[in-house]
């Protein structure tokens, strides 16, 4: 995006991720980008500031996804794009890792996507 856009703003709440986006950014010398640690559903940003926002594989991991989408809606300009992707549940393998006990596993677990909410929420 920041090839094509005047100005591209990055959000996260973790501090780890805005390390890695800012190094990243640094490394392609992108002076067009800015980068802010906050949280999606408490935006710091004027009302109609963006022409288009994205949120991808974030809005599993909010507490309240309608508090993030209003978010979404009120820094939109009116004519505004919005871009959203979400991990599909039904895909064969959790791409978020699991905690299984002693047994951490980084990636690409067949079949805990599919488990109930209750159960997934405390391992993936």
């Amino acid at each position: 995006m920041a090839k094509k856009a005047k100005f591209v703003v990055g959000v996260d709440l973790e501090k780890d991720r805005l390390v890695k986006f800012r190094n990243e950014k640094n490394k392609k010398n992108y002076d067009n980008v800015s980068i802010f640690q906050m949280d999606g559903q408490n935006l710091a940003f004027a009302d109609g500031l963006f022409d288009m926002v994205t949120c991808i594989e974030a809005m599993e991991h909010v507490p309240n996804e309608i508090e993030l989408l209003k978010e979404i809606w009120r820094v939109l300009k009116s004519k505004g794009i919005v871009a959203i992707s979400v991990p599909n549940k039904w895909y064969l393998f959790e791409t978020h890792g699991a905690n299984l006990g002693n047994l951490k596993i980084s990636n690409r677990i067949p079949f805990i996507s599919w488990l109930p909410t209750c159960l997934h929420s405390r391992v993936a």
